[in-house]
């Protein structure tokens, strides 16, 4: 979610108003060619409304309170993959900051699964992820984001938490 709010021509000043609370966390990894990704998405409601008629979604999707990833839900990930990897016959080494959710509960066993963690300190100088795909990203969504809300804004149909 951006950080500041957004106002277009027309709309009622929002002093006094709250600020919506949204939040997402996105896990993003890729292999080194970025031939395959996979995105994992953790919000605060255990069914969104806009998912109410969706089948299937093309990321995993997990929720708590905060829309913070947890241990469990990161090892959930990676018991995931790692069943993956079994199957096409294949060893991986993921590389991983040190954020608190990366640290696996003792017990924890990926055989075909090797995490490898970043100095501290470091992350966003040389973790691939941080060297512009994931500012993309972010790019990409608030500009559809903008879109979106200016396209509900001209069909007058605009949801009260966009409107403020």
């Amino acid at each position: 979610m951006p950080s500041g709010s957004l106002r277009f021509a027309g709309d009622e000043q929002s002093n006094g108003t709250k600020v919506p609370k949204d939040r997402l966390t996105m896990l993003q990894f890729t292999n080194m060619d970025g031939s395959e990704k996979q995105a994992v998405v953790v919000g605060k409601s255990a069914k969104p409304r806009r998912f109410k008629n969706v089948k299937t979604l093309p990321f995993s999707y997990f929720a708590n309170r905060k829309a913070w990833m947890t241990s469990q839900q990161f090892i959930a990930v990676m018991k995931t993959l790692d069943r993956k990897m079994i199957a096409q016959n294949r060893k991986i080494i993921l590389f991983l900051d040190n954020a608190t959710c990366h640290n696996l509960l003792p017990g924890t066993n990926l055989s075909n699964i090797k995490l490898s963690f970043m100095p501290p300190n470091t992350t966003s100088l040389i973790q691939p992820l941080d060297q512009g795909i994931i500012r993309s990203f972010k790019a990409y969504y608030r500009r559809e984001l903008v879109r979106m809300r200016s396209m509900l804004h001209r069909q007058c149909r605009c949801p009260r938490w966009l409107s403020r």
